[in-house]
């Protein structure tokens, strides 16, 4: 992102290639925006433009139970990614809803808690690459003892701005 400058000389030559002007200086300046892109790999989701809904799935749930998927971003510029929870760190019963039991879980992200009782922020600067920097991130099952039978859900969005 930014500014990118570079001095150039244009020389235009005639069909045997001998000058036919003098060569002039040329300044240029190409403005690239600030851009920034996130996409989740490793869950079960659809491929596509745009917001997606991507799933992570426990299955069976028994407490310490883990998954990880991988948070990819690629920017040109130092970016913030947003990690917002539905249901703050919790995930509800389908069925009985705001009423019905509920499920804690524990979320990481490149190691580090993210604590998900209010919108959690980070700042990231990946590579200038087409790989950009491959986060993991780890969701770790509360207690579901005692919990009712069904299924639970919550609704992470997360989302990037370049700064």
């Amino acid at each position: 992102a930014g500014d990118h400058q570079a001095d150039l000389h244009l020389a235009i030559e005639g069909p045997e290639g001998e000058p036919a002007a003098p060569t002039v200086p040329l300044h240029v300046i190409l403005r690239s925006a600030p851009r920034a892109q996130v996409n989740i790999a490793g869950s079960a989701g659809a491929f596509g433009s745009g917001s997606s809904v991507e799933v992570v799935d426990f299955g069976l749930a028994a407490t310490g139970v883990t998954r990880r998927v991988f948070v990819q971003v690629r920017a040109n510029a130092e970016s913030t990614l947003t990690v917002k929870s539905q249901h703050h760190g919790v995930m509800r019963h389908l069925e009985m809803g705001e009423a019905g039991s509920v499920v804690a879980y524990g979320l990481e992200l490149d190691g580090q808690p993210v604590d998900l009782s209010e919108t959690w922020t980070r700042l990231v600067d990946p590579p200038r690459t087409l790989e950009g920097v491959s986060l993991p991130m780890d969701f770790t099952l509360g207690t579901v003892a005692g919990q009712m039978s069904g299924r639970y859900e919550d609704l992470l969005t997360i989302d990037i701005s370049p700064n």
